[in-house]
């Protein structure tokens, strides 16, 4: 998770979420499958877990652990200049981690383990994906478009992070099913500032 991905003040929280199998008819139950650290680049451990064996209810079938991690940020000196997006100190590293961050998986060695993928999301990501903000996304776009005819496109940010592009398209996608309409841009940070074209 390189320096640029950090969004100080918007969240302190992140999960690393890891999805793997393994064949039960190896090892035992006991037995270590892998360890996840989330771990910054200057060797300090953030949070750590042991996923065994016995975690595992099925053979061969994908099962996701989540480990959570915090990052500590210094509050930015006042309000953000213009031009001052990602410059220090109006972005600050986080001050517990500010090399960057790396998610380790170690294999046990004992039992035959599949790692599908490692997910890194912040807590609001995660609650996005799983529908915490559907009515509101929805509700508001219906609203927007109940009072104003005019409203073309809901407006709320501009280059959107490489790592934010399958937040935006979620919020996008509610946007239109809640009315607002074809051709909208949304914003991971808000859902409530919209411009009306006409």
């Amino acid at each position: 998770m390189p320096d640029d991905e950090y969004h100080a003040q918007i969240t302190n929280n992140y999960i690393a979420t890891v999805v793997l199998w393994v064949d039960k008819s190896t090892g035992n139950d006991g037995d270590v499958v892998v360890t996840v650290s989330a771990v910054c680049n200057s060797g300090t451990t953030l949070a750590s877990m042991t996923i065994t064996k016995g975690s595992f209810q099925y053979s061969n079938v994908p099962q996701s652990f989540d480990l959570p991690f915090s990052l500590t940020y210094t509050p930015p000196p006042g309000p953000k200049p213009l031009g001052a997006l990602y410059a220090a100190p109006w972005n600050p590293p986080p001050s517990n981690c500010s090399s960057g961050v790396n998610v380790e998986v170690y294999w046990g060695g004992k039992v035959t383990t599949n790692l599908d993928k490692v997910i890194i999301q912040d807590d609001a990501g995660k609650h996005l994906f799983a529908g915490a903000y559907d009515t509101t996304i929805t509700s508001d776009a219906s609203l927007f478009a109940y009072q104003s005819s005019h409203l073309k496109r809901a407006y709320l940010s501009d280059e959107p992070e490489i790592s934010q592009f399958e937040s935006f398209k979620t919020v996008q996608d509610k946007l239109v099913a809640g009315g607002g309409g074809p051709g909208i841009s949304a914003n991971y940070r808000n859902f409530d500032r919209f411009l009306v074209a006409g």
